[in-house]
């Protein structure tokens, strides 16, 4: 080819590339949502090593009035819900809880040591408060599914099994909170100021 059609080509090359990235438009966007924070900063993580093996890592969620309201105006707002259908979410939510409420999401190394909901468990579960040991009303196995946060969780939670962990609000009073996870395993704990 002659280098003017050579340069005429490329011309005309650059000129439809040109075009075509004007003409193409593309937005990443993160989105932020309310329910993401509120999450995040209702919870907290613990790690269990013995030596340079993780024995558990557990990620503990408060689930507290401030999150379940938080959830609840997201989800009518996304949902385009009415305030009767928000009102209903919202007291379906409480109702079920009536108490101080954990979403509890445990990795253990072995498959046989994340037994929180057995009766034989490996593990005792417990607030610590200024009484002494105060023991769950019922910790439940649920599967992530499950959970209103689902969609909320601000860590990954493939390898994990979940568990609802109940407390009377008569037992364990208000915060400040400390979750105790204690076995011949170890030991390890959360704590929230409020």
């Amino acid at each position: 080819m002659k280098p003017g059609k050579l340069f005429a080509a490329a011309a005309i090359f650059a000129a439809l590339a040109s075009a075509c990235a004007g003409t193409v438009k593309s937005r990443y966007e993160l989105a932020e949502n309310p329910v993401n924070a509120a999450a995040r900063e209702k919870t907290r993580t613990a790690k269990l090593y013995h030596q340079l093996d993780t024995i558990i890592i557990l990620d503990a969620i408060l689930d507290d009035d401030g999150l379940r309201n938080a959830w609840a105006d997201e989800d009518a707002s996304r949902r385009r819900l009415g305030d009767e259908e928000k009102k209903a979410a919202l007291e379906k939510l409480n109702t079920e809880d009536g108490g101080v409420k954990m979403i509890l999401a445990l990795y253990t190394a072995s498959e046989e040591w994340n037994d929180l909901a057995e009766k034989n468990s490996r593990w005792t579960v417990f607030l610590e408060t200024s009484k002494g040991p105060v023991r769950p009303a019922s910790i439940e196995k649920t599967k992530v599914e499950k959970l209103y946060l689902r969609d909320n969780l601000p860590f990954d939670p493939i390898f994990r099994k979940f568990y609802i962990v109940k407390f009377t609000k008569e037992a364990a009073g208000s915060p400040p909170y400390k979750l105790m996870m204690s076995g011949q395993l170890g030991e390890t704990s959360v704590a929230w100021d409020k």
